[in-house]
């Protein structure tokens, strides 16, 4: 594009390198399930997320333990909703997911329990989609499973131990 004309080369290069170009940062979405709340069960990918975000937007469900596993500075933001709340409080949630991402922030979305169980986590990546926001999702291990695989886990121990 630029062959032939050295001078408008080496100013495209240095505007460049100046960060001075107008265009539009774009940030994209962790959809995190948080499980069934104790931070020893998040998955390792959804703890890498929780600690790159720039922004976490949290329900209800999650502990406070987990929640603590955020970047120190990012910015938290309590989404969670209950019976009477406004019929918006989704589109709310939806809302602040976008233009977080818009302005080239990371957003990790953080759901007690799966996102997909219970949680609107399919109709928030219709959302995203709809509007062109990048997004990566973090499945959770399943409250009801938890205590079981790691009952399993500890009954096996013994079991090599009497071996």
């Amino acid at each position: 594009m630029l062959a032939g004309n050295e001078h408008r080369a080496h100013e495209a290069f240095a505007t460049e390198l100046s960060g001075s170009t107008q265009r539009a940062p774009v940030g994209e979405v962790y959809l995190i399930g948080a499980g069934p709340g104790d931070p020893d069960l998040l998955t390792l990918r959804a703890l890498q997320l929780l600690q790159q975000a720039d922004v976490v937007l949290y329900d209800r469900l999650v502990s406070d333990a987990v929640l603590a596993l955020a970047r120190p500075r990012c910015a938290a933001h309590f989404c969670g909703k209950e019976a009477g709340d406004p019929p918006n409080a989704q589109a709310r949630i939806h809302e602040l997911m976008i233009n977080h991402a818009r302005a080239g922030l990371r957003v990790a979305r953080l759901k007690g329990g799966d996102p997909f169980i219970f949680g609107r986590g399919g109709e928030e990546i219709e959302v995203l989609a709809a509007n062109g926001i990048a997004y990566v999702i973090v499945r959770a291990l399943p409250r009801r499973s938890a205590p079981r695989r790691a009952q399993g886990f500890r009954s096996r121990i013994a079991s090599l131990r009497r071996a």
